[in-house]
């Protein structure tokens, strides 16, 4: 057994542990008061069931996700870690960035990013199809609607210059996900995060903060920075 599929059995039963109990609540508006919320078996139903249906058959590939807060963003991120993939979740657009120029860039960064698929909201797959070395996937999101209204309609055709590093596999066979910098001061970089990196962090976080399974987190935080990711979503979880 690799370290890779031992972490995936451990996380699996972890959650099966708190079949019956809420692991995650996901506040999604304008429903502020009405949280979705999913049980440990839930969770690993519904976030296996969710990436073998957009990513089939598993197989290493790092797939990125370029979503809205939601709960498909949660439970996506988790079942490609389950399902033996390798999820790298990027920087969703806020409503101050131009949409149309927020594409153009896009496309420039995807392109020189190793994966082998993006899912996002369906509108934007639709209009980055084309430009991508690799598939661009729909997913049907909460208030997907809205979302997609970001984005206008129309292919995305911009002149890019790949660069001949890109893969869309990572060598090293433990990685369980990947985390981006934030290309403030040059191209983003990615950062493979192994089971071991995962776990040893988790236990320093939870012994520096002295937290156990009474404790909650509540965090506004996106999941592409590594303290919602990592301290207000993996801790409380793991």
């Amino acid at each position: 057994m690799t370290r890779k599929t031992a972490f995936r059995k451990q996380l699996r039963d972890r959650l099966l542990a708190s079949s019956h109990d809420i692991l995650l609540r996901v506040v999604v508006g304008p429903n502020f008061r009405e949280p979705i919320e999913f049980t440990g078996a839930e969770i690993l139903s519904r976030a296996e069931q969710l990436a073998a249906s957009y990513v089939s058959p598993p197989g290493g590939n790092v797939v990125l996700l370029l979503l809205p807060h939601s709960p498909e963003l949660f439970l996506l991120h988790l079942g490609l870690v389950l399902q033996g993939d390798i999820p790298a979740i990027l920087a969703w657009t806020t409503s101050r960035v131009d949409p149309e120029k927020y594409q153009r860039n896009l496309v420039h960064q995807l392109s020189n990013l190793p994966a082998g698929q993006l899912l996002t909201v369906s509108r934007l797959a639709e209009n980055l199809t084309g430009s991508l070395p690799y598939v661009a996937t729909g997913v049907d999101v909460v208030n997907a609607g809205m979302h997609e209204k970001l984005f206008p309609a129309g292919e995305i055709r911009e002149q890019i210059r790949r660069l001949p590093s890109t893969s869309r596999t990572i060598p090293n066979t433990d990685a369980l996900f990947l985390q981006f910098s934030g290309g403030t001061t040059g191209a983003q970089k990615a950062i493979v995060v192994t089971g071991e990196m995962l776990t040893t962090q988790l236990d320093r976080l939870r012994d520096a903060l002295g937290f156990n399974n009474e404790d909650s987190v509540v965090s506004w935080l996106p999941m592409y920075h590594d303290m919602g990711l990592i301290a207000c979503l993996w801790m409380p979880l793991w």
